[in-house]
């Protein structure tokens, strides 16, 4: 669309003249049911908060507790139904007021977005995700009542959060840690969660006093395992300039726009020209490479090249540049986004490392760790000969099989000192079954090497 509708349509308005309290308490009923009285002790109709969507109202739980239950404005409710356009979107005046343009696809990704965001039910699975929370000792900021929730309405409890431009506003020295926070936070939830945060604005985030962010009040969107490995694995290749990597990932995700376009070779050889974008930051300033421009770059490059994003890479672009506006608007100037990356791979490296020596971890792998350790010698050995220089055209065997066996001690040191760094950290066993546990494994690379002696 051109500038002059998109900033038009911008200036429209969020907030709508609320529902009547007869029609709120009708949804009421109807949703509820025999809830309504048994959990519910008191609602106040008069909303505190009016959107184009959904309408919030206070009330309390027969517990005492208070909770805040958001309530579907009725004429969406033709959204939820397997409908394209009829009764809701008038296609003609928009093919008129937007003449010229595709609308076909468009206005099938916008339909699709509405159901998305207008479904409570798929917000709540979103909100119940481990991790949206995270950090030592957290709980989950928003927690959802499932009894009091149903594709129309939500009910939460919302304890010790703020919105995040009300946090910075009032901690404006921790506004850079917060903006690289925000990042990890929306990049773990988008490529480790089966729910991606899509286009949330500043009043879609919520943190609380540790700086762990949540996301409400969004879109949500459901990616398969597929696509969250393969948009990961571009990530990491982006950041680290390795464009043919991150051409193969991306265009995993992508597809022709016809049998004659896309060209694979030719969009790798333009991906290996964005690499050296670095080498001009000096000149350029230090955004020239920032991830997100890199990303929109290589989105550019592929359209270019006659590939079109799914719509679930539609849905990640949408997240991502959207967060790194808001980290911008944070912070300031940076690569808040990248930044936010790379923590989130340091942090993933780490809990690979955790899982690895956990012992439970160790016991439920016990026979592929047995098999590992008993093959490491030969493929030590193999490593060493590989690497070793030769030391003339006839060798002794005597010579060999000490270099072998010298080589089985090397291996057995390295095993023992791995498990001294590594043992100390697991809690709770015996440190007298620990050094058997050690000692049989040295003692298996041993026989095996006394095997081919």
């Amino acid at each position: 669309m051109s500038a002059e509708y998109c900033h038009e349509l911008a200036q429209s308005p969020l907030a709508v003249q609320p529902l009547a309290p007869s029609v709120v308490r009708q949804i009421f009923r109807e949703e509820l049911g025999s809830h309504l009285g048994r959990s519910l002790d008191c609602i106040d109709y008069a909303p505190v908060d009016c959107t184009l969507i959904a309408q919030s109202h206070r009330a309390k739980l027969t517990t005492g507790r208070p909770v805040t239950v958001e309530v579907l404005r009725p004429e969406y409710y033709v959204v939820q139904s397997d409908i394209r356009w009829a009764g809701f979107l008038n296609k003609d005046v928009v093919g008129e007021v937007l003449s010229g343009l595709s609308l076909e696809d468009a206005l099938t990704d916008f339909m699709g977005s509405l159901r998305r965001k207008t479904n409570f039910s798929l917000v709540k699975e979103a909100l119940e995700v481990p991790g949206q929370i995270r950090g030592p000792g957290s709980e989950s900021a928003l927690k959802v009542y499932q009894e009091l929730s149903t594709i129309r309405i939500l009910t939460l409890e919302q304890s010790g959060v703020e919105n995040l431009a009300r946090f910075v506003k009032e901690h404006p020295l921790r506004a850079i840690t917060l903006s690289h926070r925000l990042c990890e936070a929306w990049l773990e939830r988008a490529l480790f969660s089966a729910y991606l945060p899509v286009g949330p604005q500043a009043q879609d985030v919520t943190v609380d006093e540790n700086e762990h962010v949540s996301f409400h009040g969004c879109e949500f969107c459901v990616l398969p395992s597929r696509t969250r490995e393969n948009l990961w694995n571009y990530l990491l290749a982006a950041i680290v300039d390795d464009p043919d990597r991150a051409a193969m990932y991306l265009l995993r995700e992508m597809r022709p726009r016809d049998t004659r376009s896309g060209d694979p070779q030719s969009l790798r050889s333009r991906f290996r020209q964005s690499a050296y974008f670095a080498a001009l930051q000096p000149i350029l300033g230090a955004d020239s490479n920032a991830l997100g421009q890199l990303v929109f770059q290589h989105w550019q490059t592929a359209r270019e090249h006659g590939y079109l994003p799914t719509q679930h890479l539609l849905c990640f672009y949408r997240g991502l540049f959207s967060v790194a506006r808001m980290a911008r608007s944070l912070a300031g100037a940076g690569d808040h986004m990248r930044q936010g990356m790379e923590e989130l791979r340091a942090t993933k490296v780490v809990d690979q490392i955790k899982d690895f020596t956990d012992w439970r971890y160790l016991f439920q792998n016990a026979d592929r760790f047995v098999n590992t350790f008993v093959q490491f010698p030969k493929t030590f050995d193999d490593a060493l000969t590989r690497t070793s220089k030769p030391q003339g055209l006839f060798t002794h065997g005597g010579s060999d099989r000490r270099s072998r066996s010298g080589s089985s001690v090397s291996v057995v040191a390295i095993l023992l000192l791995f498990m001294a760094i590594a043992l100390p950290q697991v809690a709770g066993v015996a440190p007298q079954r620990l050094a058997i546990i050690a000692l049989m494994l040295a003692g298996l690379i041993l026989i095996r090497d006394l095997e081919r002696r």
